[in-house]
C-alpha cells in the first residue's frame, strides 16, 4: 500500500523516449528555417533506420533538403541532428531506431 504522500506526488520516470505505435517509420520535426522546402510542414513521418537514411527519405518528398542539410562529406557545419532527444554523435551512420523522434538542429549564433 502507498502512504499517504506516495499518493499526492507518485514518481514518474521520464528516461525513455516517447515512443509512437510501433512501425517504421520515425517522426521528424522540420526546423522553421526549413519549411520553405516542405511548404511549411512541421512534422514529417518518414521511414529509415539512419541519419542518412532519413534525409534520403526527405530529400524524395521534399526535394532540396539534402542540399540544405549535407555537404558531400556529411552534415553541414552548423546542423546537429538529435534522435530522442540525444545529439547524434554518428552523424549520418547514426542509428535511428522504429518510431524514434528526429530533431534537425541549426546552430544558434549571437550574444
Amino acid at each position: 500500500m502507498l502512504s499517504r504522500k506516495q499518493q499526492k506526488f507518485p514518481i514518474r520516470y521520464f528516461s525513455r523516449p516517447v515512443m509512437h505505435e510501433e512501425t517504421d517509420q520515425v517522426t521528424v520535426w522540420i526546423p522553421a528555417l526549413l519549411r520553405d522546402l516542405t511548404q511549411g510542414e512541421e512534422i514529417l513521418r518518414v521511414s529509415g533506420s539512419t541519419v542518412r537514411e532519413i534525409i534520403q527519405a526527405l530529400d524524395q518528398r521534399f526535394p532540396g533538403i539534402n542540399d540544405r542539410l549535407c555537404t558531400p562529406l556529411g552534415l553541414r557545419p552548423g546542423i546537429a541532428v538529435a534522435v530522442n532527444t540525444q545529439i547524434a554523435t554518428l552523424g549520418l551512420l547514426q542509428p535511428v531506431p522504429p518510431g524514434s523522434e528526429v530533431h534537425f538542429l541549426p546552430a544558434v549564433s549571437g550574444g
